[in-house]
């Protein structure tokens, strides 16, 4: 048996098989840290969503005490504070703790929102509506922003790629409050 022979029958196909196995071991590690990262993602945007509907009970209950022309009991004032102030904590940690994964988009809505919610209004009720459009506005926008991030937009296969929504879903503001 020849050196040609020995190459054709035994070197040829051993770095062939070497090579396939290879290259489908990275495929296959591509797609495990991509669905790890997405699962991840999907986390943090699921815990960010829970927080900013625990903030919005508060706004929730006051509007609807405002609106109704009663008074909240201290007790239930002091509960809803403490749980507002506690999802509010959630939602930063977890922002800051994923602020590697998340878009800057994100970070920045949720920036933006913060300091809407900071700042003071000459009435009880401008505080309340106020926070309660922002927390609104917020939403709206990060859905569209997570969407975009975990690629659940629509598509059709015979159309253009879409221009991203994540620059217009900027700080729009709303003015009035949805049912």
């Amino acid at each position: 048996m020849g050196l040609g022979q020995i190459w054709q029958s035994v070197v040829l196909p051993f770095a062939a098989a070497a090579f396939g196995g290879w290259l489908t071991a990275q495929f296959a590690l591509g797609r495990f840290r991509k669905e790890k990262m997405w699962e991840r993602k999907t986390a943090a945007y699921t815990s960010m969503f829970e927080a900013l509907h625990d903030m919005r009970v508060w706004f929730d209950r006051h509007w609807d005490a405002e609106v109704e022309r009663r008074d909240i009991s201290e007790e239930e004032s002091r509960r809803l504070g403490a749980e507002y102030r506690s999802a509010r904590d959630a939602l930063l940690r977890r922002i800051a703790s994923e602020s590697w994964l998340l878009p800057d988009a994100c970070i920045e809505r949720i920036n933006h929102l913060n300091a809407t919610l900071a700042e003071r209004h000459e009435t009880f009720f401008d505080e309340v509506d106020s926070g309660s459009a922002a927390l609104t506005s917020a939403v709206t926008d990060l859905k569209t922003i997570v969407r975009d991030d975990l690629g659940l937009v629509k598509r059709r296969w015979f159309a253009f790629p879409p221009r991203s929504r994540v620059a217009s879903a900027g700080a729009s503001a709303c003015t009035t409050r949805p049912k």
